[in-house]
């Protein structure tokens, strides 16, 4: 499975998460991340190979220039989201993170088609506990949309692909609304590529510097 972010669009994605994530416009002499800081990469076999990191690394850099922020790859191939709470519960190295980035939902799926609700209840369930465990450590969360099954092709209305689609967009719907006011939640990738380029705003690294 391979995902279908372009650069420019996964750049205005993180940008759009490390400004929100801090919950105000940053001061020229304030900053969200500590120089030393970690960020916690939370998924599946799209986080696992470091497929996004390098597009993090780069808006770091852009944000807070000479900064040593690691990035912790806490992914793994076929995970599901309860996997990546518990991945955030059990990571007690120091310095401890501000940031966990939260990408599931495709092997939340079970790549079938039958109980879809129960799938549903599932997931939002362990999107809660992702929720309330970076509260107690005091991470701030943002939850990130996978892509969907067919990448971008014109498969048969009747296709396998296009009807898991479809409970994953009812996952990714639950995303939408249940941890509002606990987590920052970025929607598609693609669509906030658009708002972007339509408005042609540009994180300013004048206003993100390091403590």
């Amino acid at each position: 499975m391979t995902m279908i972010f372009l650069p420019r669009h996964f750049k205005c994605l993180v940008a759009a998460a490390l400004c929100v994530a801090a919950g105000t416009v940053l001061a020229a002499d304030t900053a969200y991340l500590r120089s030393d800081d970690q960020v916690l990469c939370c998924g599946d076999s799209i986080t696992a190979p470091g497929t996004y990191q390098k597009y993090v690394q780069e808006v770091l850099q852009a944000l807070y220039p000479g900064n040593t922020i690691a990035l912790i790859n806490l992914g793994s191939g076929g995970k599901s989201a309860e996997f990546g709470a518990d991945s955030i519960q059990r990571y007690a190295q120091a310095p401890a993170p501000s940031l966990a980035l939260f990408m599931f939902g495709v092997n939340d799926t079970g790549w079938r088609l039958a109980d879809v609700d129960k799938k549903v209840a599932t997931f939002t369930a362990s999107l809660q506990k992702a929720a309330a465990i970076a509260a107690k450590k005091q991470i701030a969360l943002v939850l990130l949309r996978e892509t969907h099954f067919s990448h971008g092709a014109n498969p048969a209305s009747d296709a396998f692909e296009l009807k898991v689609t479809a409970t994953l967009d009812q996952l990714q719907a639950a995303q939408a609304t249940t941890c509002r006011g606990e987590a920052t939640i970025i929607p598609a990738a693609r669509r906030l590529g658009r708002d972007a380029r339509r408005s042609r705003r540009k994180p300013d690294p004048t206003a993100h510097v390091l403590e």
